[in-house]
Order: structure tokens, then sequence, then C-alpha cells
């Protein structure tokens, strides 16, 4: 069986998951592609697939469905447009979503895919026994797996990979990656690692940002003394995995960032996070709707990349909040408490089930 696997261009969280997602299947799977679209095929340079697929923008329809035609099954880590066009072609779909805590109502096209597998979180399993209960929808553990810290902790990890963004220029993206850049120079007693996709590792690389893999970024994490990171649930989640590890988040980069930390600060469950009001911007409701959400989050951050006064509120609150969670227990350890862990397994033994059933 030829299988095709793809993310929404929409942060880093989906190619991330999905970069882990083939780490498994690969073992018993040899026929995999990916499809790449922007920073998507940041993660999949340099590993073993059949092809490569990578476009710097995303195709029209009647260029990607010829494409997804050449495949037996595709697995999409939250891109509902690759699902909807593989349900429409009659192709085999399986939809891998962080998100299902967040959509109202679950998006269109959900009852067509082949396997709907959703990850835990807050609300979700409420959500589907009442409203998408069915043996084509699977629920698994966060997408993460506990794990051990090192023993020697000597440098802090700085991780922007949720501030790619299609709503906001290439430009404004550098231009707060460099602050962020900036923010954490101040604060050397020891060394950082600065991580983002391969548009923040070139245009900001007189920081040293670079991309590296979920593996090595996990690395990283189990050695740092304090992660100031992006939100989405994927670093949250790596932040948790580790148990110990103090981290402050970044102000939200869309709606639904914004909406996951809320929830997390209301049940104390974030030692710092620096929100848009904190440095100086109107309050953000981000549970309107998406548009004027984003246009918020645009509009404060092209400020920010050019407002002397603003830049310095940032600087000094991400300099404040490492300073004060540094050799702090981490909080967020309680979410695994919750949830679990595991998910990847889980994902990758759903769809590896699904493909020996429909493999005869």
């Amino acid at each position: 069986m030829r299988i095709l696997l793809e993310a929404e261009p929409f942060g880093f969280g989906p190619a991330a998951m999905i970069r882990r997602v083939y780490d498994e299947l690969s073992r018993t799977c040899k026929a995999i592609s990916f499809l790449g679209i922007r920073h998507t095929a940041d993660l999949f340079h340099y590993v073993e697939l059949e092809y490569l697929h990578n476009f710097s923008e995303y195709p029209a329809d009647d260029c990607l469905v010829p494409i997804l035609r050449t495949y037996d099954l595709v697995v999409t880590a939250m891109d509902w447009r690759i699902a909807r066009l593989c349900a429409d072609a009659g192709i085999s779909v399986i939809m891998l979503d962080a998100l299902g805590w967040y959509w109202r109502p679950f998006p269109q096209g959900v009852e067509r895919l082949s396997l709907y597998i959703v990850q835990d979180f807050i609300g979700v399993k409420e959500r589907l026994s009442t409203e998408l209960a069915g043996n084509r929808t699977v629920m698994v553990p966060p997408m993460v797996t506990i794990q051990v810290p090192s023993c020697e902790r000597n440098f802090y990890l700085l991780d922007v990979g949720g501030l790619s963004n299609p709503y906001l220029s290439h430009q404004t993206i550098i231009q707060f990656a460099q602050l962020c850049g900036l923010a954490t120079s101040g604060y050397s007693t020891f060394p950082w690692h600065r991580l983002g996709n391969a548009l923040v590792s070139e245009g900001a690389k007189s920081y040293g940002f670079r991309t590296v893999s979920p593996g090595e970024a996990a690395g990283l994490l189990s050695g740092c003394r304090v992660a100031v990171l992006t939100g989405g649930l994927g670093n949250i989640f790596d932040v948790a995995s580790f148990r110990s590890i103090p981290a402050v988040f970044l102000p939200p980069f869309d709606d639904s960032q914004g909406q996951q930390l809320r929830l997390l600060k209301d049940r104390g469950l974030l030692d710092a996070w620096v929100d848009w009001q904190d440095i100086g911007f109107d309050p953000i409701d981000y549970w309107a709707d998406q548009p004027s959400v984003m246009q918020e989050i645009v509009s404060n951050t092209q400020s920010l990349a050019t407002d002397d006064r603003l830049k310095a509120a940032f600087v000094d609150r991400i300099t404040a909040a490492a300073l004060a969670v540094e050799g702090q227990e981490s909080r967020l350890c309680k979410l695994l408490d919750q949830y679990e862990s595991g998910g990847i397994a889980a994902a990758s033994h759903a769809i590896c089930l699904w493909i020996q059933i429909h493999s005869t």
C-alpha cells in the first residue's frame, strides 16, 4: 500500500505530529511519501521517503488531486482541505487531529473520513461521546511519551516553531523571532539554544536559530533549565512530558493557542505566560471569530516590530518571567496525570490496523 503523509501548513504542530507518526509507521511501512506545503517539509528533507512533493505555496485543487490519486491512503495532520479533496475523489484518508476540543461544530466532512484519530484534551471525551461516537473515530492520549530529564541542565531553550502563520508576512515573523532572540540574549547565565522553522533559521540566524527533528528538540528540552516557547498543544505536551521543566509561553499567534493557554491558566497549570495584554496591548478575546482574532494578532505583531517602547516591554517581561520560573517545579506535569501519554504509538497502531484490514 502506497501511503502519502501531509500536514496542515498552519503553525508547526501538525508537521511535528506527522513526523513523529512517520517515525513509527516507517518501521513497518516502506512506501511512504510526504506532501510538503510551505514550511511543513522542513522536517522531512533528510528522511527516507519514496518521494517528497514540496510546494512553496498551497497548490490549487486541480494540482493536488492528481497527486493524491496516485496513493492508496492519505494520512493528514489536521488539514481538512486535503481530507475533503480525498473524500470527494474516493481516496481513503485518515485524519490526525489535535483540535478535537476546539471545533464548534466538528468540521464538515468528518463523517466521510476513513478514520478520525483525535487527541485527548479538555472536553474531547465528552464531545466525542455526544457528537461523534462511532467505529471510525479513535481517541488517543496526548501524542507524547513520558520523558526523563537530563541530570545536567546547563542551558536555556527558546522554541518559536509556532510562529508559522499564513496571516503574517515572512518579514513580520522574522522580526518577531529576532525580538525573541534579543529578549533571551540578555538572560545569559547559561547559553541558549534557539529553534525555529527554516524561515526563522535563515532570517534570524544571527541569534543562532536552527531547525531540528522532534527527537532532537526533545533531547534539548530534556537538558534545559527554562524553556521559552510559542503556544500550541505540541509544545504544551512536550514540556509536560518531562514533568520538571519550567516554561514561559510567548504571546499566542492564533486563536487556538490563546484558548489553550487560557484554559490551562484558569486551571493553575502554567508556570508563566506573557500575553499580548502584558506588554501593552488591549486584551484579546480568543473565543471571538477567528478572522477578527487573527487580525488583532497581526496588528499587534506588526506594531511590536516597529515600536521601541513595546519592544522594551516585551524584552523586560520575557526576561522577568524566565528569571521567576527558573528552579521551580513545572505545573504542566499535572496535565498528563489526567490525560496520560503515548498517543503517537496509539495513533500509529490505529493506522497500521486500518492498513492491515484494508490490504486483505
